[in-house]
């Protein structure tokens, strides 16, 4: 509503399946609510951006009328689903996939905003499984969170039939980049890209100075597609792997490919084992340590965030935690180390064991300095924002701020007296509260020592 005031023209992208149809039927219902004497033209387009259906609401309507041809009206608002062929005249929001055309097209447009949709994150969609009562299995959304990553459509679907089509679709997509050469005719642009990108490929969107989410970065849509994809070309002759970075290195829009890459060849490297140098990055002492052939272990879960892979080593009771990263940057979530100990069942005996956080880094990062730690809340303020509990984005956080709920007090009031539309949100101030009680248990990682270990890789 705000950028309307500012911009003439406004793109609402973002991965297939995240609810951008859903939020077109929002927006509409809310700004017809707001400004009731607004004509609104509604429109949708195929993916020619050939008109399909134009219905137009008039003031203080409620039923529209169908057109033909979209009316050219410099007071009308244009909600279009999905690129059109022609710019509307009046002010405009397209609602659509990712669209390299549409919005090339708009890069010299400066009355022209965009506006990246945010994937889900699992606890997001277990919520949306409670308000919905969809009655799925927790277990099931994980599981499918594993394979698809944050695209409701997918994660939340009902019919098994839908689902299994489009997994399968993925996989058969995914068992396609058989080799380097495969990968490199995705990125020249030889295939249909935007057929595979909204797949396997998801946008993350990332806030401007302003906070708004007007940037994007590509990812794998799910740490078990990269296993996927990586396992299909791990066997990389070392001319061709030195070709695939030197393409990687030339593409902006795939540059996190060469990331990925990295942490695909260091893990290589970790499950082979050897004696491996690190440094300490409070003292720069450096040691040698031996990980064992196949004592490295590679994390496939999406909820151990910081972490790419651990070293347990039982005889001097130490657990190494691995990241792979070529980012300068590269906070430590203070969660995922838990949620990885509690997995290996250290946390009845956690005072019996050290904790060490190794960033793997290749040799041009060679003087890679300490990393902040993302810590647990230690104690509870009665004005901390409801975004501060897990599980509440950016979306609950809105949803609770319009019944007038905005701290963790507010929140735990509600919940006391039974507030039937905030209830669902108990079980996330549960474990927020156990967080708290357990963040005492786990203070030891506030200091917990970091360790660089430089791989003889360029990258």
């Amino acid at each position: 509503m705000t950028l309307l005031k500012k911009y003439k023209s406004i793109t609402v992208t973002g991965t297939p399946g995240i609810g951008k149809s859903m939020f077109y039927s929002y927006f509409f219902q809310r700004y017809r609510k707001e400004n009731p004497n607004q004509p609104i033209v509604t429109s949708a387009f195929n993916e020619k951006c050939k008109l399909q259906e134009c219905v137009v609401f008039t003031a203080n309507t409620n039923v529209g009328t169908r057109h033909k041809e979209i009316p050219q009206e410099d007071d009308y608002l244009y909600l279009y689903d999905g690129p059109p062929e022609t710019k509307a005249v009046g002010k405009m929001v397209c609602f659509t996939c990712p669209n390299f055309d549409w919005l090339d097209s708009q890069k010299k447009n400066a009355k022209h905003f965009k506006l990246y949709f945010p994937l889900w994150t699992l606890d997001e969609l277990l919520l949306a499984n409670d308000i919905l009562k969809l009655n799925l299995d927790e277990n099931v959304i994980e599981q499918r969170f594993e394979l698809f990553g944050g695209s409701a459509r997918y994660c939340l679907a009902l019919e098994n039939k839908f689902l299994n089509e489009f997994k399968s679709d993925l996989i058969n997509k995914v068992i396609k980049i058989d080799s380097c050469d495969a990968l490199l005719h995705i990125l020249d642009q030889t295939v249909e890209i935007q057929a595979i990108y909204h797949n396997i490929f998801h946008s993350e969107p990332y806030m401007d100075e302003d906070e708004f989410p007007a940037e994007f970065g590509l990812k794998i849509c799910s740490r078990e597609v990269e296993r996927m994809i990586y396992a299909s070309i791990k066997f990389l002759e070392d001319k061709k792997r030195k070709e695939l970075i030197a393409c990687l290195k030339g593409q902006s829009l795939f540059s996190f490919l060469l990331g990925w890459l990295f942490d695909g060849h260091a893990n290589e490297i970790m499950s082979k084992g050897g004696y491996f140098k690190v440094t300490s990055m409070s003292t720069e002492r450096t040691r040698e340590f031996k990980i064992p052939l196949g004592s490295y272990k590679h994390s496939t879960k999406s909820n151990t965030e910081s972490i790419d892979g651990y070293y347990l080593n039982e005889q001097e009771k130490i657990l190494y935690f691995m990241q792979m990263t070529m980012n300068n940057k590269h906070t430590i979530n203070q969660n995922g180390l838990i949620t990885e100990s509690k997995r290996l069942g250290l946390e009845e005996d956690v005072q019996d064991y050290t904790f060490i956080f190794v960033f793997v880094v290749p040799k041009r990062l060679s003087e890679y300095p300490k990393q902040e730690m993302d810590v647990l809340p230690k104690s509870k303020n009665d004005n901390d924002s409801v975004k501060e509990i897990k599980g509440i984005g950016n979306k609950s956080a809105a949803f609770l701020e319009y019944l007038g709920i905005r701290t963790v007090k507010q929140l735990e009031n509600e919940i006391t007296k039974n507030n039937e539309e905030v209830t669902k949100f108990k079980k996330f101030l549960d474990k927020y509260n156990a967080a708290i009680e357990e963040s005492e248990k786990w203070a030891f990682l506030n200091n917990i020592e970091q360790l660089r270990m430089v791989l003889d890789i360029d990258y």
